[in-house]
């Protein structure tokens, strides 16, 4: 399974912590699983 996860806010790491937290529970809990992320932010 392939998955795309977007965050569009580009302002603080809130979004991101929580975006990022679902989806390494995402990959430790559906086999063959990968995620791309999509972001506005800098930081990734």
């Amino acid at each position: 399974m392939r998955l795309v996860v977007y965050s569009h806010d580009a302002f603080g790491l809130g979004n991101i912590r929580r975006m990022l937290a679902i989806c390494q529970h995402l990959l430790a809990t559906i086999p063959n699983v990968s995620i791309l992320v999509l972001s506005g932010s800098p930081a990734i």
